[in-house]
This record gives structure tokens, sequence and C-alpha cells, in this order.
């Protein structure tokens, strides 16, 4: 979907990249002039931010003003700590925080950021010259992870914002259609379908062009209320065995219809799938029920509305194993997608193993040959002891990191010391350490003398 941002154009965005980024304090004066316009207008992306704040600091540290060793390095540390929460707060699952440190590697943060975050607000203030350094690493970092990718002129077209809501009418007008069939008998509902689905492929084929596949009709077939039904009781519930026959008769006639006028999309829809099921949260398996649930949610029955949380990848994760049986046990059967490689599955399973994926290889291992078989159980079970270590990881990680989830209790914190430092220097009798003795009142006397040029008394007292 479309999203409204405050730069005018590609060509401006790169403009202030160009001026942020460069060794001139004019330009970088001009960037910063330009992003506090960005500002202004709307909100503006944490990299972005985060950018703004390191050229300001950059500048008043290049140009020696008024600011103190301490008031830089309160402001340097600042910077870094909302560069680390910002980019990683947003990740969180409020109910079950992840240590901030697991968060960082996940998003390739150097972890020294990390440690530079927690000594400044819990510890000591690390030292100008390291906070200089982690400033200058922080902009490196922001300009690979987030401005590179932003500034490629090479991106994937976006599909119209009308393709795409015409594409989703058009599924919609699909699904109702074939909805109002069931009180049907078997005979005449596979007929009615038959006539819906060739209807919808007409207006498809009207909206979607080849090059949209990817960008455009797969995204709306995966979003809630196509093959993931909006209405959660009727997606894969707990202790299900396989994703019910309603959902099947619907949209199997459907996705072989267009693997048939689309070439690839078969190969090109397994893989958006499998990306729908790369996740953050950690999970826990029911080996009973072959079930997967969030920890928060063991036990529950049924009824329970918290319980289907991530029922939305695991009613994927069935549409994987419905796909898997249909097309490689049931020889007798025309396969939905007969290009699909069972290796490909396999290969992105493993690039992202986590509990949704292990299930899948599981599915694979169980109806594929016996030499396969024998090579996927070991990696199956490798993924699960891993994520057990991972979970166990984290709950102790949390344990001893729990001054790491009130983010805006550090921030306070920050400020508050920043404004105090400002305060006392704001005081003219401690100013400074040392004052200028006035010339016409000094009078020169020995080393180690008080004024008025009396020896002191060193003698230690008498016991």
């Amino acid at each position: 979907m479309l999203r409204q941002v405050p730069w005018r154009s590609h060509e401006e965005l790169t403009q202030v990249h160009a001026w942020l980024y460069s060794d001139s304090k004019v330009d970088m004066r001009r960037g910063v002039n330009r992003v506090l316009a960005w500002k202004a207008r709307q909100n503006i992306p944490t990299a972005i931010e985060s950018t703004l704040q390191f050229i300001q600091i950059r500048l008043s540290d290049s140009e020696n003003s008024a600011f103190s060793a301490e008031e830089l390095r309160l402001t340097y540390s600042m910077a870094i700590v909302r560069l680390v929460n910002g980019s990683i707060d947003p990740m969180q699952n409020k109910a079950r925080p992840v240590a901030v440190s697991i968060m960082a590697d996940r998003i390739n943060m150097p972890g020294w950021f990390v440690e530079i975050r927690h000594d400044a607000t819990h510890g000591y203030l690390p030292t100008l010259a390291l906070l200089r350094d982690a400033a200058n690493q922080a902009l490196a970092w922001i300009g690979e992870t987030y401005w590179a990718p932003a500034l490629q002129t090479d991106r994937k077209p976006v599909v119209e914002e009308g393709k795409l809501r015409d594409t989703q009418k058009a599924l919609e007008y699909y699904r109702k259609q074939c909805i109002s069939t069931q009180q049907k008998n078997t005979k005449q509902r596979s007929e009615a379908i038959s006539r819906i689905k060739e209807n919808t492929m007409k207006r498809l084929l009207q909206i979607v062009s080849p090059i949209d596949i990817l960008e455009g009709l797969i995204p709306v077939l995966l979003d809630k209320g196509f093959l993931v039904p909006d209405d959660k009781s009727k997606r894969v519930g707990f202790g299900d065995t396989r994703i019910s026959s309603e959902m099947t008769d619907i949209w199997v006639p459907l996705l072989e219809a267009l693997n048939n006028k689309y070439d690839d999309f078969g190969i090109s829809l397994m893989p958006a799938m499998l990306k729908r099921l790369d996740f953050q949260d950690e999970f826990v398996m029911n080996d009973q029920f072959d079930y997967l649930l969030s920890e928060e949610n063991c036990g529950l029955l049924r009824g329970d509305e918290s319980q289907k949380s991530k029922s939305y990848m695991l009613t994927i994760v069935y549409w994987f194993k419905y796909i898997i049986n249909h097309d490689f046990v049931k020889e007798e059967q025309e396969p939905i997608f007969g290009e699909v490689d069972l290796e490909d599955i396999i290969e992105g399973c493993l690039r992202i193993p986590n509990y949704f994926t292990r299930t899948i290889l599981r599915a694979v291992a169980e109806i594929e040959t016996e030499e396969l078989s024998y090579s996927l159980n070991p990696i199956i079970d490798v993924i699960g002891r891993n994520l057990s270590i991972k979970v166990n990881q984290n709950e102790f990680s949390q344990e001893h990191d729990n001054m790491d989830v009130d983010m805006e209790k550090e921030l306070q914190e920050l400020t508050t010391r920043l404004q105090q430092i400002r305060g006392q220097e704001s005081d003219a009798g401690s100013s400074r350490a040392w004052n200028l003795y006035s010339n016409t009142e000094w009078t020169p006397t020995p080393i180690g003398c008080l004024p008025g040029g009396i020896i002191p008394c060193l003698d230690l007292p008498d016991k």
C-alpha cells in the first residue's frame, strides 16, 4: 500500500543524505535544516531522526561550543540510547519482552551499542573518545541498514493501489459466492464453484498482469480473509489435524486456475507463504497434538481467544501440509502446483528455522523416501533443541536485564542528569575548578606555604 513521506521526491531524499554524510559543515547544516523541516510536516523514521541527532552533536562538538565535556558525554549517550531503543522497541512483544542484546543481534546492530546504552543509563558514562567513535559507527550502521536500501533506484515497482483494491474485490466476490453455495449438494456445489471460478479468473486476468503476481496478487491472497480466514474461529485450531474441507473446497480450485494461467504462480506463492512464517516471538511445541502455542497460551481451552493469537501462521503451516500431501503423496491426483520442487520448500524452511517451519519439515519427512527422512529427522531434532535453548536463554536474560524494559524511564534519567550538570555550571561560584588570582593581590611565597607565607605544620598528632 502507498504511504505518505515528508520528502517530495526520491531525488530530495538522495540530496539530503549527501548533505548529512558530507565532510562540509555547510552541507551538514543544510541537511539538518531540511530534516527539521520534514519533522515539522510529520513524523520521520527513527533512522533519519537518529542521523539528525548524531550530525547535530557532531557539529556542536567540532565547533567547540559552550558544551562542556560532561554535557557532550551525556548528549552522545542519549543519542545512542535513543537509537537502540527506537530500533528495538517497535519489535518487542510487550507481553513477553526479549533481552535488548538478543533483539540487537537479530537486526545486526553492533553489540557494544547495547553496552554503551546500559552503561549510560545504569552505570558510569563512557569516555568522550569512546562515544565519538560510537557516533561514527552508528552513522555508518544507519547508512548501511536504512539509507542504502532507501536510496536504491532499482527497487521493484510498487503495484498501483487501485489494482490492489480491484484484486481484493475480485477475491472477495469469489469467496462470498462460494460460501453462498454451501447449502447445495456436492455435485451442484462443485458445478457452481466452477462457474464462479471462471467469472473470477476473467476479472483477475483483466486486473492482474504477470508482473503484478508477486507484489500484487499474492500479498492480497495471503491477507486475512482469503487463504487465512478473517474469523479466527474458522482457522486451524487446537487439536485440529488438517485444514478444513470448507477452506480447501473454496480455494484449491482457484489456486489451480491461477497456476494454469500465470507462469510460476506456485513457485512465487510458496516462498511468500514461508516469509509469513518468519517471526520474532518464541513458541513452545505441544508434541501430543503437533500444535504450536505461545508459552502464555499453553494448556488453554479451545474457546480461549488468546490461544488463537498465532492462528494466522498456523493456518499457513497447514496449507503447506495440505499442498505437500496433495502434490507429493496422492499420485493419482493432479497436483496443485506441479512445478514446485519439494527441495525448495525444505531449503526455505531451513533458512528460517522455527517451530512453524519445523512442522513443515516433519510433514516432508513423513511422506518422502526413507533416505530423505533419515537425513531430515536429525535436523528437525537439532532445530527443536536449539529453540529450547534459545527460550531458556531469553528467560535467563530477562531475569538479569529487567531494567531494560522501561525505556522512557531511562531517557528521563539521562535528561535529569543533563539538567543537573547544566544547573551546576550556571552557578558562577562553581563554574570552574580553578580561578586566576589578581596580580595586585598576589604575593610570591615558597612552594608548600599557605596564603600569607605561613608554613603549615605537617606533624602527626601525639597518640
